[in-house]
């Protein structure tokens, strides 16, 4: 097998980096190799998604059996010893750590080409399982990111990327663009304002085809990436209410 051994890395259309990026890994994200050329290599990714990665970005090397924890915090670093005197490289969430041990004092981990360094504990945290409220909650913790085409991790996400991680980061898999979370999500309401906490909104801003999503909040509020993550409101006399959603809007689904 093949793993990003850097915290986040582009999945390129072509084998180029002028291609288009269709998304990302993050570290310790396995990879399946399908075909390379001098500087890329064509892989199919976790959630099944086909692309072009830099060859730097990834090493190659047996699947840790166990020991494998996900990355809970936005933002970390690895430092290369326990002191935390110097960096040895980022983390971000939606990737994952190799443990080689805890101590008081933090966790040693080992990155896919053998370099070990310290986290501490606080990066690897759980998030609880997999609830209408943890989702809201983790969804919330994204609030102010950047909008990124094609992100999926803590340094930037496009709609269907926050989607993807959120649920991902309380133990649910689910597919990476959000015509395909459509497809795979249950029918809940035909309604702006319907579904609970936890469901997803779709829209078609262009013709039928599904082209963005949100996640719904308690009391009318849903929670989306459109320039960077924010909330909008599904009632007319709201201030955070965007006519332009509303009238894009599809259908409430959900993988409860």
């Amino acid at each position: 097998m093949f793993f990003c051994n850097v915290s986040c890395a582009n999945i390129y259309r072509e084998a180029s980096f002028h291609s288009e990026v269709d998304t990302q890994v993050t570290m310790w994200e396995a990879l399946q190799l399908l075909e390379r050329t001098k500087d890329f290599i064509r892989v199919r990714c976790e959630d099944g998604y086909e692309g072009w990665l830099n060859r730097h970005q990834a090493v190659e090397r047996e699947k840790p059996r166990e020991n494998v924890l996900p990355v809970t915090r936005i933002q970390a670093v690895v430092w290369r010893d326990v002191e935390r005197k110097e960096p040895l490289a980022d983390l971000t969430a939606g990737g994952y750590v190799l443990v080689v041990q805890s101590g008081p004092r933090g966790l040693e981990v080992e990155l896919p080409d053998g370099r070990r360094g310290w986290v501490g504990h606080q990066v690897c945290v759980p998030l609880g399982g997999f609830t209408r409220g943890n989702l809201t909650r983790v969804a919330r913790r994204f609030m102010g990111l950047p909008y990124h085409w094609g992100g999926k991790s803590g340094k930037g996400v496009d709609c269907s990327g926050l989607v993807q991680l959120t649920h991902k980061l309380l133990g649910r898999a689910i597919r990476r663009d959000s015509p395909m979370q459509y497809q795979d999500a249950r029918p809940v309401s035909g309604e702006f304002n319907g579904g609970a906490a936890g469901d997803l909104l779709f829209f078609a801003e262009s013709g039928t085809r599904i082209t963005h999503v949100a996640i719904r909040l308690d009391q009318g509020y849903f929670i989306h990436a459109r320039g960077r993550v924010r909330i909008n409101a599904s009632r007319a006399d709201d201030p955070l209410f965007d006519r332009g959603l509303m009238d894009t809007f599809v259908e409430v689904r959900t993988f409860f």
